[in-house]
């Protein structure tokens, strides 16, 4: 082992002894496998048993270590995406005042779902469902509404009536919103269907099987809407699936139900689904009652505007729905908290001391790797045994396991690799270790369960 450490020490590892080691013994709280006696769907278990998230009360959770890691890759996803086609991210307030949704007409519509306050000087706020009017607002006091793609992702608020669906039915949650504003209908009609496009590639690499159907406006008002759902029975949205893919809508938008459908030419079958975002084409709704207009040719032209939202934390927890097996937690690769987790031996065991500083070495080898820094963490938790963390690891989901473990005993010393992706189990020396885990392929597939 002694020889094996400096060979691998030859091939040009450069040990990095004062930088932050990922450990899950220095987790909050450590994601220990405790039970939940709540009454709830499977998701939310697996996610409240494996220390995810913690409800702070109904409708309400807590984000854990590894469900924030999880949370900002999937934002810096969305971000990428939506930076791709020209958008421009901005911070927008949570608090709105109450005169915003009177202007527009829609206090009256909303007000069952929001939560209402005051301040000191008895002037009425709102946490903000939605930002459609301030959107607008902002954009009239800007003057500018040409070529304008204003992109913000911040945190919601809804009291919703079944709040026992976890990160799917939350009452604060956060979501990612777009608005678009254009001076003809068909130009906006032309960024409605570029951000439809955009949503449905990123839905597509995230190897999420989303369809997108006919829906209706309701009190976001507006000429078209569509909705972009997974297929689950988890879900609360009734939708009508033509067999062949050729159409799909939202119950709701056909009357009495009809099952028949021209566009289809099958008769439409009643499916589940779990609504993970949301465009509508809002024409005039919102810039004829703030008076949002284009100046041309000495005339007033009202602004044509659009508005897009995908729930994120919704996401999160329909991704772990689609993916997980019953009892362990899958992720896609890209939004896996950690894509590798490395056991190390159990203490004062012959493998701690043939391999003392074997974990160090692959830890540093592998977060030097493109695309692999911080993405690594060590199972130090060494009172317990290897086999019981092997266990945990593969219910957390950390797509690769490592295992420093008896093998390293051989002759030939070897490690373990389980890749929970393919479900593969392989056997590497340390020298080829890098080898293994910068060339397997994994191809991303569009999951549906």
């Amino acid at each position: 082992m002694a020889n094996m450490t400096r060979k691998m020490m030859q091939i040009g590892l450069n040990i990095r002894r004062n930088h932050h080691v990922n450990k899950l013994s220095q987790f909050f709280p450590s994601p220990a496998m405790s039970l939940d006696d709540k009454k709830t769907d499977k998701t939310t278990t697996l996610m409240l048993n494996y220390g995810l998230i913690r409800a702070s009360s109904p409708g309400m959770y807590h984000l854990m270590p590894l469900a924030v890691r999880s949370m900002e890759k999937l934002t810096n996803l969305v971000d990428k995406m939506m930076r791709s086609i020209g958008c421009q991210k901005i911070e927008m307030t949570s608090i709105l005042p109450r005169e915003l949704l009177e202007t527009s007409g829609r206090w009256n519509a909303l007000k069952s779902d929001l939560f209402k306050l005051d301040d000191r000087n008895n002037h009425s706020y709102i946490l903000a469902p939605t930002h459609e009017e301030a959107a607008m607002h902002l954009l009239k006091s800007a003057g500018n509404f040409m070529q304008y793609l204003p992109l913000k992702i911040t945190n919601k608020f809804r009291d919703e009536m079944n709040p026992e669906k976890g990160l799917i039915r939350a009452k604060q949650f956060l979501m990612k919103d777009l608005y678009s504003f254009d001076e003809t209908e068909e130009l906006a009609l032309q960024t409605y269907d570029l951000v439809n496009e955009a949503y449905q590639s990123f839905f597509s690499n995230l190897g999420l099987n989303v369809i997108k159907v006919k829906a209706a406006n309701a009190a976001m008002g507006g000429t078209l809407s569509h909705e972009y759902h997974v297929i689950s029975e988890a879900g609360d949205d009734r939708l009508l699936v033509c067999p062949d893919g050729h159409f799909a809508a939202n119950e709701e938008t056909l009357d009495n139900g009809d099952l028949s459908c021209a566009a289809c030419g099958h008769r439409l079958e009643k499916k589940n689904g779990i609504e993970l975002g949301h465009t509508f084409l809002l024409g005039t709704r919102y810039s004829e009652p703030f008076q949002a207009v284009y100046k041309r040719d000495n005339q007033t032209i009202p602004v044509q505007m659009a508005s897009y939202g995908l729930g994120l934390t919704r996401i999160l927890a329909t991704a772990i729905s689609v993916y997980s097996l019953e009892n362990q937690i899958r992720w896609p690769e890209q939004i896996a908290p950690y894509r590798m987790c490395i056991i190390a031996p159990k203490k004062g065991s012959k493998e701690e001391k043939a391999a003392s500083n074997l974990v160090q070495l692959l830890y540093e080898k592998q977060i030097q790797c493109p695309g692999w820094e911080d993405e690594v963490v060590i199972d130090d938790r060494t009172m317990q045994t290897i086999g019981k963390r092997l266990i945990e690891a593969q219910k957390l989901g950390f797509p690769y396991i490592v295992v420093v473990g008896k093998k390293v005993l051989d002759s030939h010393p070897k490690v373990e690799i389980h890749h929970l992706t393919t479900g593969t189990t392989t056997l590497t020396s340390p020298e080829d270790f890098l080898n293994y885990t910068n060339h397997v392929k994994v191809p991303i597939k569009a999951v549906s369960r």
